[in-house]
């Protein structure tokens, strides 16, 4: 289940908190239920790309012209602002032409 953490401990040292952000998909205010059931995505900031699984397929948020990656797969370059994509269980992760992780899920 991805989980992202980010702290801030100095103005001008660190990156201000919420990079890397976690994004949980919950019913209500169940945050907890919801990282029992690994309803969870880390992406690299709050106004970043964005990368959820919903069932057999994964959505793209704001990912045009990233790459999208799972263990053992081909990268598919993503074309578009919103792209969803049948994907094999696992995690999967969106990432540039230099391999810098950008957003992640299960």
């Amino acid at each position: 289940m991805p989980i992202g953490g980010s702290d801030f401990h100095l103005v001008g040292s660190d990156d201000l908190p919420g990079a890397p952000t976690t994004w949980v998909l919950c019913d209500g205010d169940d945050v907890l239920g919801a990282l029992r059931a690994a309803r969870t995505a880390v992406s690299a900031g709050r106004e970043g790309p964005l990368l959820l699984r919903e069932g057999d397929e994964v959505v793209c948020f704001n990912a045009d012209g990233l790459l999208l990656t799972g263990p053992g797969q081909p990268r598919r370059l993503i074309h578009g602002d919103l792209v969803t994509i049948r994907c094999e269980p696992g995690p999967w992760w969106l990432e540039d032409g230099r391999r810098v992780v950008h957003a992640m899920t299960r």
